[in-house]
């Protein structure tokens, strides 16, 4: 936590005081909001032999957090995410940790605790339903694989009719790579 007026450092923060269930450590360095509702969303990972990542929301009208989807992957450094009109994207690509994320404490810092660059583990991609449970919503609708890469800044996500009309197709904006040097070298 920092001090808003300042900025100096005055405590740690952690999500679970959002709601019981957000015990992770990590998330992203920059949660998404909905210009029009104003609701924050974010992930909460939760690293281990099997990493559990949560997708949650924060409602703007009532304060209420909830936890929209839980899965479990590969612990990685996942700086951003996406965001579209009905959905929350979390592509967890080529920035896994060693150790299942707990030589993080060992090294210190999260950057030498991410693995080498491994060109034969593709990018997974997690559609989530924005809506909570109580609102209709399906929690993790889909997930997808695609070309191995890494990503640092998302940029955009929106949705589209399918070119057959079959249903929507969400399209993301990034920029990959095909190693971890934009880590790296910062």
């Amino acid at each position: 936590m920092l001090d808003p007026e300042t900025l100096e450092p005055i405590g740690l923060a952690s999500q679970i005081v959002l709601h019981p269930g957000l015990k992770g450590p990590f998330s992203s360095a920059h949660a998404k909001s909905d210009p029009l509702s104003g609701d924050v969303f974010n992930y909460d990972l939760e690293p281990g032999l099997k990493s559990t990542y949560r997708i949650f929301r924060v409602s703007a009208s009532t304060g209420k957090t909830s936890i929209l989807a839980s899965f479990t992957a590969d612990a990685a450094y996942l700086h951003s995410f996406f965001l579209s009109k009905n959905y929350v994207i979390l592509c967890v690509w080529n920035s896994f940790y060693t150790a299942h994320g707990a030589s993080v404490l060992l090294n210190r810092n999260i950057v030498d605790s991410i693995a080498d660059y491994d060109p034969s583990r593709s990018a997974r991609w997690y559609v989530v339903d924005r809506r909570s449970a109580e609102e209709g919503g399906q929690g993790l609708i889909a997930i997808y694989e695609s070309d191995p890469s890494y990503c640092f800044h998302t940029i955009n996500a929106f949705e589209k009719p399918s070119a057959d009309g079959s249903g929507t197709d969400i399209v993301a904006d990034l920029v990959t790579y095909n190693n971890l040097d934009i880590l790296k070298r910062l």
